[in-house]
This record gives structure tokens, sequence and C-alpha cells, in this order.
């Protein structure tokens, strides 16, 4: 692999040690597993071009190492069974694969050719130290370095591991950023974690400090993101109020405790912050009721609702529950998480989403009832980005 490669993965493929043989004894608690494995052996075949008779079983046990290069696509591996990769390279119609020995390079035939002829590349020291401080015998290990398409952070370099052993799948994520002050950041800084309202049921996520979410989000709108924004007649009427001050002062200063965004089904989204003043949110949000309904409309949420119960904002899209009951509760730290952001989706919501996404069959909850409980949680600095997220995955 180059040494200036965008991204460089590392995945474990014994079936029988380590993180590939802890993986795979995961996977053995779900019911009808073989079914599932056999579908992605047949995508994975299906993706290289491959015939569906090739084995690829014969070649697990060495890591196999991907990379994004600037010529394309490269992976490498060194395989168990030297006669079969050859024979499974000799197959390969959607990449050009290049064989020496057990070693296998593959990928766009630019990356391939410059892997070919190059004489110092990514070492085994150079990609630890990338990765250093996570762990180091996880089933996935990744590293990159420059920007990421979509994330409010500008990151200069990151690192992530997915890690299984015998509770379930644990990622962690360490990426580093430009250095920047710290209202200028999307999360409020440090690891003091929110406590939003206490739910037994679906996806519940904390976020501390609400009001800087949305004071980073409108600042994005008036710079670099605004020129593809303001072709809407009512984000431009949006932007002249908080210019004017009468929406910073009445609504987005009073946001500055733990907003909860909790949602039963996944579907369905309620979000609720505590105000300081009601009264003044209340008469605020009526003054501003047809652009707020305009801008909902524009989002695709014309049916929702929002207003201010006792001393609760509150938006939902639930078309039926009171803003009441939506905003009852008491509010609790989830776990033991740290950071601006934490969450949890329960185990149940989640293979219930699965299936309705994927378009299983009812019968697949039998074995998806295996997925336990999911929490994950985002801390921010000024010089770098923390993250966490752990499957729990049952007996």
């Amino acid at each position: 692999m180059p040494r200036n490669a965008r991204v460089v993965a590392a995945l474990a493929t014994d079936p029988n040690h380590g993180q590939g043989a802890q993986v795979g004894a995961l996977l053995s608690r779900f019911l009808g597993v073989d079914v599932a494995i056999n579908m992605a052996d047949q995508r994975i075949k299906e993706a290289l071009g491959l015939p569906q008779s090739d084995r690829i079983g014969p070649l697990l046990g060495n890591d196999l190492v991907v990379a994004r290069t600037d010529q394309g696509v490269l992976v490498a591996w060194v395989a168990k069974d030297e006669r079969q990769l050859h024979q499974v390279a000799a197959h390969m119609t959607r990449y050009r694969a290049v064989t020496r020995g057990p070693l296998l390079l593959a990928g766009t035939p630019a990356a391939v050719q410059q892997a070919i002829g190059q004489r110092a590349g990514m070492t085994r020291r150079l990609f630890e130290a990338r990765l250093r401080g996570l762990p180091r015998d996880a089933f996935v290990r990744l590293e990159g370095t420059g920007t990421v398409p979509r994330l409010p952070f500008p990151i200069t370099s990151y690192a992530l591991t997915v890690r299984a052993d015998d509770t379930g799948m644990h990622a962690r994520l360490r990426a580093a950023t430009q250095r920047t002050n710290a209202e200028d950041l999307p999360l409020a800084p440090g690891a003091t974690p929110p406590t939003p309202l206490g739910r037994t049921n679906g996806a519940t996520a904390g976020i501390r400090d609400l009001r800087q979410v949305i004071q980073y989000a409108l600042r994005r709108l008036q710079t670099t993101d605004a020129g593809a924004f303001r072709r809407y007649e009512v984000a431009r009427r949006a932007l002249k109020l908080i210019r004017r001050g009468d929406i910073n002062s009445d609504v987005i200063d009073q946001l500055s405790g733990t907003a909860t965004i909790w949602s039963p089904d996944l579907k369905t989204f309620t979000i609720t912050a505590p105000v300081a003043d009601p009264g003044r949110m209340a008469k605020a949000l009526n003054g501003l009721g047809p652009l707020i309904r305009r801008i909902l409309d524009a989002v695709h949420l014309p049916g929702a609702r929002y207003g201010v119960t006792g001393s609760t904002f509150i938006v939902t899209t639930d078309p039926a529950t009171s803003l009441a009951r939506l905003a009852a509760g008491r509010p609790q730290r989830i776990g033991n998480l740290t950071g601006a952001l934490t969450g949890i989706i329960r185990g149940q919501t989640l293979g219930q989403a699965l299936i309705d996404r994927l378009g299983l069959p009812a019968i697949a909850s039998l074995s998806l009832a295996t997925l336990g409980d999911t929490t994950f949680a985002v801390r921010t600095a000024t010089t770098g980005v923390e993250a966490s997220a752990d499957l729990t995955i049952r007996k």
C-alpha cells in the first residue's frame, strides 16, 4: 500500500483464531445465520465478477488489506491456499488481479501497477502508529487522512477500529481536526454527559447544549453552505430574522440545557428541551408561526407539531400524542457514556427497523431477537473528535 493512501483498512479473515473466530461465534447466536452467510458469499463473488463455483473459504487466514489510493482501489492479501488463489484470480473480471506466489494484488489497473512498482510503501509499524491508542486486535482496523464529505468537522486524519468480544461489537473512532475555537464546534466540547429524559423503548439521544448545535448550523447556512439554501425564499426570511436578533434572544439562547431526541420506532421523532422563560418562548413561536410552517413544508415535515408545554419546548412528528405527555419524564444520564452527544437504541427497535428497511419476512424477528441494545457517544475538543458505539449481542 502507498504511504499516502487516503484510506487503509485491514480485515481479520481467520475463522478459527482471534477476531475472526470471535465474530464467527457472535454470528452463530443468530438463528438462520447460515443463509445470511451464503447470501453474503454470493454478493461478494458477484462484486468481484467471480463464478459462484469458486471457493473463497480456503483463502482465509491472513488479514485482507484494502486501500483507496490516488489511482483507485487496491487490495492486498496473502492467501492460505496458493493454488485456490490462482484459480480465483484467473476468474476475476471486475478488477485487475496479479498473483506472486500466495500474494494477491487486485484493484483498478493503475493502482495495481503502482503497487507492483513501488519500493517504499506502507509498513506495519506506520499503520499501527496511526492507530495508536485504539485496540490492536480488532476485527476491522482503518486509518485515513484528509476531509470526510458530509461531516461538520474539518478532519485531517482519523482512525477506526471495530472489535468483537463475548458481549458484542465495539467501534471506536478517533479523529484529529484543525485547531479551532470551542464556540465553532458543532457540539459543545468536553466529557460532561447530557441528561436526556428517560425512555425505556425506542431510541433516545441526549445533546448537551442544543444552543451550540443550532448556532453552528446557522453560521454554516450564512457562510459556506448558504448559496444553495438561499435560493429558497423561506430560508432568506429566516436568516433575516436571525440577523435581527429576535430568534437568538427569544428562542435560541433559551436552549442551553439538554435536548432529548426520542423515537419509539425510528419513524416518528420528538425533540424536547427545557427553557428558562416559557412565556417568552411561546410568544416568539406564535409570532413566527407562518414562517415555521413554511420551513416545515420545505423540509418535508408538513405535519410536525411544535410548542411549549410547561417549561419544555417540543417539536414532534407524532400526529396524536399530547405534547405534555411527550415532554414528561425524568432527566437521567445514559449509562456511563460521556460527551456532548450520547444515545441508546433498544434491540427490539433496531431489529424491527432492519426488517422494515430490508424487506425481511416477519419471522426474521426470531433471529434478530439476539440483538441487544446499542449505545453511542461523541466527545469533541478543539483539536479532535472521539466517538464510540457498542452493540450488545445476546447469548
